[in-house]
């Protein structure tokens, strides 16, 4: 009996240490359950509803547990649709076993996440249960897709990519180095020639990037070498910057050109008052001396050096864009017929000279004599382009819209444009020559057979008419210069200057009364010998002051004023109101050395105007035109 009671005590022992077991082992899977980081839920076997949820799965699907509990998975948003729930129910029935990677799944606020779903199925007891582990990948996959979009970016650069080892063997390249591999020959796997080995040693030994242009073929690469930490390869970073090179050097040649205009303006004032006395007195000496005097011979070369001089300084304020222009609406064509007839003297007769004109041209705002200076400076450049003879063609057309690059030659405008091309057939240019051929000074001419400033003129002009200049050339296939002059919107008839003749210029004197105000006094003396010389009537003054009190005194009429703009106390357009004041009906003549930089600030356009130096006969024929002569 006392054995029987001591089995019955120790059995009861064994089931309440049995009990305390099962229990501590429910607590602890409770808690585990209760505190996990993934997403629980428990479904009942059969009917596939929910029977348990953890606070995990609740928070990220928005429910609470007993919004959850008796819901199938398809009732919560697990998966897309029913149909995917209940298949995927049918596999885990079959498998006991599921898991997908990224199962998309939608919170009840409507958010979407991204969830790694492993499910499988168990016994409970009695009980067939289904546990649905969930767990929120959606960081993780952004961060892997972040990856995928990091790792494509060397493959999908516009920019060079490399990876070279130490001796500088090409361990990867990307599709953009294909031109620069190309250059050098070699592919991946193969060595990098020139100084890359040493280069690629010394950035992994130093730990420092370099930065290094590469020369390749006709391109320029700027790579820059980036050593990796571990210290056995290096990362080359490299961009194609030959356009880039090229608008460097163009910008250092049009700051080139800009000194050197800049300089032209500011000797021009002075050194065309020089000009302006010595052409002066020794065209008064030639007239006066008898064509049998030895010295009138001396004189005449002293006015051709002046004339060339004049001529330079003309051209290199036409370059600089400095000179005075005093444009006109006109016709092309009409410049281009009457240039022809001229450089019939200047073209050798084995160049054919064609003029082609599209009917109905455009008329433009321009100095003829400027236009006039464009045509016989391409023309004549043609000419050397053709020492064996060949076809010189002037063609004109209409151009409705048009539009520059912004670092072209020119004002880089749209709209409507007259295109005047010149075409030869000569030996054509290179690249080389091409790139510095508006550069001044800059001749492929013998020494002593060219200034360097003709096309350097040409491109002046066109600049300040507001058009454009283009070149197309290649060595053996000629040369076609397009300049573009843009639609002038004046109603107004186009007109040339006439020419005069000789008759024109011995008839350009007059008896009328000149107020000659020069601030310098050696010039004011040569104009007034030659006005006075003419006939005309000088009243003669230094200063705006002297001018001033000079037409208040005069008893007759004064019908020129005759008068330099940029002078000490006032400029000529203030000492113009004042003569006005008391010589409201005095016809006024502007003339001036300074720059149309300087003057445009001063003048009003259309004003009368002469640019020094000017000759005699140009003088005379102005005052006449300014008197209505």
């Amino acid at each position: 009996m006392a054995l029987l009671d001591a089995f019955r005590r120790w059995r009861r022992a064994d089931q309440t240490r049995s009990e305390q077991l099962l229990q501590a082992s429910e607590i602890r899977y409770r808690r585990l359950f209760e505190t996990a980081k993934d997403g629980i839920l428990i479904l009942d076997a059969i009917s596939g509803s929910i029977v348990d949820s953890n606070p995990f799965i609740q928070d990220l699907l928005g429910f609470t547990a007993d919004e959850l509990e008796g819901k199938r998975l398809s009732e919560i948003g697990v998966f897309r649709d029913k149909a995917s729930a209940e298949a995927a129910f049918a596999e885990l029935q079959t498998a006991g076993y599921i898991r997908y990677e990224d199962l998309p799944l939608q919170a009840r606020d409507g958010r979407q996440v991204e969830v790694e779903f492993v499910s499988n199925v168990y016994q409970a007891g009695a009980t067939r249960v289904i546990q649905c582990n969930v767990r929120d990948v959606t960081e993780r996959k952004r961060s892997e897709r972040e990856i995928q979009v990091l790792s494509r970016l060397p493959a999908e650069s516009p920019d060079v990519v490399l990876r070279a080892s130490r001796d500088g063997a090409i361990l990867y390249a990307n599709a953009a180095s294909a031109p620069l591999l190309a250059a050098w020959g070699c592919g991946v796997g193969g060595t990098i020639p020139g100084d890359w080995p040493s280069w690629t040693a010394e950035a992994l030994r130093s730990g420092a990037r370099r930065q290094v242009e590469v020369q390749a073929g006709s391109r320029v690469y700027d790579c820059l070498l980036a050593p990796i930490a571990e210290g056995t390869y290096v990362n080359v970073y490299g961009r194609d910057v030959t356009s880039h090179k090229k608008l460097e050097r163009e910008l250092r040649q049009s700051q080139k050109m800009e000194a050197v205009a800049r300089l032209a303006g500011g000797v021009a004032h002075d050194f065309n008052n020089l000009l302006g006395v010595i052409t002066g007195y020794a065209e008064l000496l030639v007239r006066q001396l008898p064509e049998e005097s030895p010295y009138r011979k001396k004189l005449e070369h002293i006015l051709k050096a002046s004339d060339r001089a004049t001529a330079l300084t003309h051209q290199l304020l036409a370059f600089g864009r400095r000179q005075v222009l005093q444009p006109r609406v006109l016709m092309l064509a009409s410049v281009v017929t009457e240039v022809k007839e001229m450089l019939r003297h200047v073209i050798r007769e084995d160049i054919e000279i064609v003029t082609r004109c599209a009917p109905d041209l455009w008329p433009v705002l321009a100095d003829p004599s400027q236009i006039e200076q464009v045509l016989v400076n391409l023309a004549i450049n043609a000419r050397d382009a053709m020492p064996d003879g060949g076809r010189l063609t002037f063609d004109l057309t209409n151009a409705a819209e048009v539009t520059f690059a912004p670092n072209g030659l020119g004002n880089g405008a749209r709209g409507p444009h007259v295109v005047l091309a010149v075409s030869d057939t000569g030996h054509g240019m290179e690249e080389k020559t091409l790139s510095r051929l508006f550069e001044p000074f800059f001749t492929t001419k013998e020494s002593g057979k060219g200034t360097g400033l003709g096309l350097a003129t040409v491109y002046g002009i066109v600049r300040q008419s507001g058009g454009h200049i283009e070149v197309e050339s290649a060595p053996g296939r000629g040369s076609t210069f397009r300049v573009y002059l843009p639609r002038a919107a004046a109603a107004t008839q186009p007109a040339l200057a006439a020419r005069g003749t000789e008759a024109d210029q011995a008839a350009r004197h007059g008896s009328e009364t000149i107020l000659l105000v020069e601030d310098e006094n050696a010039l004011r003396l040569v104009l007034s010998e030659t006005l006075g010389e003419a006939g005309y009537t000088i009243l003669s003054a230094s200063s705006c002051i002297e001018a001033v009190a000079l037409a208040r005194a005069h008893p007759g009429r004064i019908h020129v004023l005759l008068t330099d703009v940029i002078m000490p106390e006032m400029n000529g357009l203030a000492l113009v109101e004042q003569i006005r004041s008391v010589r409201p009906d005095v016809t006024v003549l502007f003339m001036s050395g300074y720059t149309d930089d300087v003057l445009g600030q001063v003048l009003d356009p259309g004003v009368h105007f002469l640019q020094k130096p000017f000759l005699r006969e140009v003088l005379l024929r102005k005052i006449r035109d300014v008197l209505g002569g």
